[in-house]
Order: structure tokens, then C-alpha cells, then sequence
């Protein structure tokens, strides 16, 4: 194989005239993970590169023109487009990310559970006493559920909330401030929402960009979170405010 048409060629037309080039930088192999494969197809100046010595145009590779030939051996045996990449393995992948993260952040604040749950709301420390009770949580000897268990029955956006209102620090977090923190957390509990109740997500199917930049970022979030450090969490930040 040397190449590959992307529209039927009219009569007068060989497959030669119409065959685009399969470059060494369009193939992968067939045990590239999902992950590095997202990074391949959020790569602009590789696919813009090849679309343009493939006189296809001038301007950006569309999403759409972006195909991998997936080699197994010496032997080219499946393509790949990104929409391909969408489907329930790598959302797996980043539910179990998110996963990982909710425990390490749940592990970082059981370390002074009694203050983490003052940082919740009302009503969010009201439904995470009715948890305790729907999960038959053994009270304590005064007939309360202890701040283990009430932290246990938070949820994952609870768990966010509260290490960002937990000042006084029982790790770092890699962000310039509160505020970036704050929109990065609030997009990571929407996916996660999107991928448990089996949502399409219209924004990462339309640019791999996006869906590489959260892929990273949550990396980089769960290896930050791997050693928690004493003081602010923003203290090294360039921002602590």
C-alpha cells in the first residue's frame, strides 16, 4: 500500500491521479495507546504539514482529513480517525483517571477530616449524612456519624470544594490560582458526569485539542497530588490569591 483515495475518482481520472501519499508520520503502531494517540490527532503543524504537500490546500488540515494507518507488523490493517478514538475504551481510560483522582483527593483530606467537612455547605453536609444512613454507616457512641464516613459519603464535587477552600494546606496544586483550579475541577466533574450517564460530549468531539489539554492536565494533577506538602495550596504558585 502507498497510498489511499479520499473521493471517488471520475472517469477520466486514474487512482494514481487522485491518491493521496501515506507518509511514515501517518502511521502508528497497533499497540500506541489511546492517549498518545489523541495527541497525535491534537498535532496541528504535523497534519497541516502533510494536507499541504498533499495539495490539498493551503490553509489547516480539517478534523475530518485526519486518518492514522494503524500498522501491525510491517502490515497496514486498520485506519483510525479521532472520532474512532471516542468510544468506550478511552472513556474507561479517563473515568478511571477521574476515579484516581477522587480517591488521592478524598486520601489528602481525611488527613483532618473533622475540618475538611466544616469547608462543606448545609445542605451538602446534610446529604452526606443521609448517605452515611442509606449506606447503614455505624453511628458513634453520641449518635452521630463520625468525619471519616461523612467525608467517605461526599461526592466528587464536594471533594473539589473543599480541598479548594482548604487554605491552609495539605498539598500543592499545579495552578496559577483558585480561580483556574476552580474551572479546571468544574470541567473534570462535567466530563465525568458526561461519561457515567453515557452523554455525548459535543465540545471534545469537535476538537482533540481540548480532550489532550484535559488528558495532561489531569496527569499532571494526579502526579501533584501523588506527595501532598505542607502550607498554602498555592504557595508555589505564581499566584497565591
Amino acid at each position: 500500500m502507498i497510498g489511499f483515495a479520499e473521493y471517488e475518482p471520475t472517469t477520466d481520472e486514474t487512482a494514481n491521479d487522485v491518491m493521496l501519499p501515506i507518509t511514515p508520520s501517518l502511521m502508528i503502531s497497533n499497540d500506541t495507546s489511546l492517549v498518545d494517540a489523541v495527541s497525535i490527532f491534537a498535532n496541528d503543524s504535523l497534519w497541516n504539514s502533510w494536507f499541504q504537500k498533499a495539495g490539498l490546500g493551503e490553509g489547516e488540515c480539517p478534523l475530518g482529513n485526519r486518518v492514522l494507518f494503524v500498522l501491525r507488523g510491517n502490515r497496514i490493517t486498520h485506519l483510525a480517525r479521532y472520532k474512532h478514538l471516542l468510544g468506550l475504551p478511552l472513556r474507561m481510560i479517563v473515568f478511571s483517571l477521574l476515579i484516581s483522582l477522587e480517591s488521592r483527593i478524598l486520601t489528602i483530606l481525611q488527613q483532618k477530616p473533622k475540618e475538611s467537612i466544616s469547608f462543606l455547605f448545609d445542605k451538602r453536609l446534610d446529604k452526606a449524612v443521609k448517605t452515611c444512613k442509606d449506606r447503614k454507616v455505624k453511628k458513634q457512641s453520641d449518635g452521630s456519624y463520625s468525619p471519616q464516613e461523612i467525608l467517605n459519603s461526599t461526592t466528587f464535587s464536594d471533594r473539589c470544594r473543599i480541598l479548594l477552600k482548604f487554605n491552609r494546606g495539605l498539598t500543592n496544586l499545579p495552578f496559577v490560582n483558585k480561580s483556574e483550579a476552580k474551572s479546571f475541577l468544574g470541567r473534570l466533574e462535567e466530563l465525568r458526569n458526561d461519561i457515567a450517564h453515557s452523554r455525548h460530549n459535543e465540545k471534545i468531539a469537535r476538537d482533540p485539542h481540548l480532550l489532550h489539554q484535559i488528558l495532561n492536565s489531569l496527569l499532571h494533577l494526579l502526579k501533584a497530588l501523588e506527595m501532598p506538602l505542607k502550607g498554602n495550596l498555592f504557595e508555589n504558585s505564581k499566584i497565591a490569591k
